[in-house]
């Protein structure tokens, strides 16, 4: 018996290839999960660039050097 004919359970149901979009509920519950993890990622690489920026830079924001 092969893995198509396992799928469907009986002779007159639709494979899973051929039944369609999925629901909009779906899709878009994927899509704000997917929004939400890509701005984490995006502001992530923000604060760690600015993190090294920052501590690479001998000048500060006032223009003095930094005290050692």
């Amino acid at each position: 018996m092969s893995a198509a004919e396992q799928a469907l359970p009986s002779g007159d149901a639709v494979p899973l290839s051929l039944r369609g979009p999925a629901p909009t509920r779906v899709v878009a519950g994927y899509g704000f999960w997917l929004f939400l993890l890509s701005d984490i990622v995006i502001f992530a690489a923000l604060f760690a660039a600015y993190a090294v920026l920052f501590k690479r830079n001998r000048r500060r924001p006032n223009g003095r050097r930094p005290v050692r």
